[in-house]
C-alpha cells in the first residue's frame, strides 16, 4: 500500500526533467480534490438515504433554511 501511495502523491518522474510544478500539482490534486469528492459523494448518499433528516423537527438544531 505505502508504494501505491507514495507513487500517487510524489510520482517518480526520473531524469526527464520534470518540474517541480507537476509534483506539487500532482500533490494538491490528491491532497484537495479526492477528499472533496469523497466527502460531496458521502453527503450525496446520505441525502438518498433518509431524504427528510432535513426537516425532522425533533433536532436539537432548527432548519435555518427551510424548503418550500
Amino acid at each position: 500500500m505505502l508504494p501505491l501511495a507514495t507513487a500517487l502523491f510524489f510520482p517518480d518522474y526520473g531524469s526527464s526533467g520534470v518540474p517541480w510544478d507537476l509534483v506539487l500539482l500532482h500533490f494538491y490534486f490528491f491532497a484537495i480534490f479526492i477528499p472533496f469528492l469523497v466527502i460531496f459523494n458521502a453527503a450525496r448518499s446520505s441525502d438518498r438515504e433518509n431524504p427528510d433528516r432535513i426537516k425532522d423537527e425533533s433536532s436539537r438544531y432548527p432548519d435555518l433554511h427551510p424548503r418550500a
